[in-house]
């Protein structure tokens, strides 16, 4: 078995054909999980904050960089995707899924892939900008569509949000003070525990708004679609940094539950993002072009996702393949769907440009 340019060796105690990269579980009890959950959360506020104050007081050149920030942040998630996997197939060693041009029965996801070097530098990299500029248009969207441009009468209300989220997670995953349901394997616990976190806020956000303007149904669905793309933005940011912290060479079980949850965060960001647009087009009267187009793409997915969960979970990709290419379908199906995440957020990019 040949070696790669970085000097990593066959995995220990492996006698199948193909092996895959080393994965971990850390003691419960042990340090570096509060540590590495600890940089994840500063990783996160540093994140989101940049990203409001720049989006509140930036003038001039600077705004007009910021608001680039989301279409160029797109296309560097994309351009990091593509160019990890292609750079996978040199610097893995034959053998190990990932390394595809030993062959495409290797070729895997991002969470193997991460393992290596220098990928395990350029996603964490790639996609923490990818995350910052979700941010970003979240920001200039609330400002927008809620404040009617006014960078100021109602920011309150967003902090607010984040600051729930944050003792949420403070309490869920790092102090234990909530105690995520084990029997959801489906998008992991904390996933679907923090995605009914995220619909109880974004209801009492809504109805909080009908209470004081007096908008009635229309106000209340209009503030709930905002709400749940800005609290699906505020958490699923948080989960996107988490998987990318604990990688599974770090602490597997761990990455997999903040995998499952960025997954379901990231994958209904575009929906509620496109709806939310969308609807206030219409309520306005002004042309829904591009809202539809930005709709197209969320709608197509959330089809590739529920068919990868179908595919996965019925082993459709193995029975049609006889196990061969099992892994080398689900990496690829993960990869497409990714890849629509970062031209959804490139496309959306193109407005805050022109604008």
């Amino acid at each position: 078995m040949s070696v790669g340019p970085f000097e990593y060796g066959p995995v220990e105690n492996c006698i199948k054909d193909i092996c895959m990269a080393p994965s971990s579980t850390l003691d419960p009890e042990s340090t570096e999980i509060l540590e590495t959950w600890a940089i994840t959360f500063f990783i996160w506020l540093f994140l989101f904050t940049t990203a409001f104050l720049l989006v509140k007081w930036s003038k001039g050149d600077l705004r007009d960089w910021v608001m680039a920030t989301p279409y160029y942040s797109g296309i560097v998630g994309l351009g990091t995707l593509w160019f990890s996997v292609f750079i996978g197939g040199f610097v893995i060693p034959d053998g190990q899924f990932g390394a595809w041009t030993h062959s495409l029965r290797q070729y895997t996801n991002v969470s193997v892939l991460v393992y290596y070097q220098p990928v395990r530098t350029l996603v964490p990299l790639g996609f923490s900008v990818a995350t910052f500029g979700g941010l970003v248009a979240l920001a200039e969207g609330w400002k927008r569509l809620l404040n009617n441009g006014d960078s100021g009468s109602k920011d309150y209300k967003i902090v607010g949000l984040f600051i729930i989220i944050a003792l949420l997670i403070l309490a869920i995953p790092i102090f234990g003070v909530i105690a995520a349901p084990s029997n959801l394997n489906a998008v992991r616990a904390w996933g679907l525990t923090f995605f009914l976190s995220v619909i109880v806020l974004s209801t009492l956000f809504s109805i909080l708004e009908v209470s004081n303007d007096g908008s009635g149904l229309s106000g209340f669905s209009f503030s709930f679609l905002l709400s749940m793309w800005a609290t699906l933005v505020i958490a699923g940011s948080f989960w996107v940094e988490a998987s990318l912290s604990f990688a599974r060479h770090i602490d597997r079980p761990i990455h997999l539950d903040a995998s499952y949850a960025s997954f379901l965060f990231t994958s209904l960001v575009p929906l509620f993002g496109s709806m939310t647009l969308f609807y206030s087009a219409q309520k306005k009267s002004s042309d829904t072009s591009f809202e539809s187009r930005l709709l197209l793409i969320s709608v197509a997915i959330l089809f590739l996702v529920i068919a990868y969960v179908i595919f996965h979970q019925a082993g459709i990709y193995k029975a049609l393949f006889d196990g061969n290419y099992n892994n080398t379908f689900l990496g690829l199906h993960q990869h497409i769907i990714l890849s629509l995440d970062f031209i959804w957020l490139t496309y959306f990019g193109t407005e805050l440009i022109d604008d």
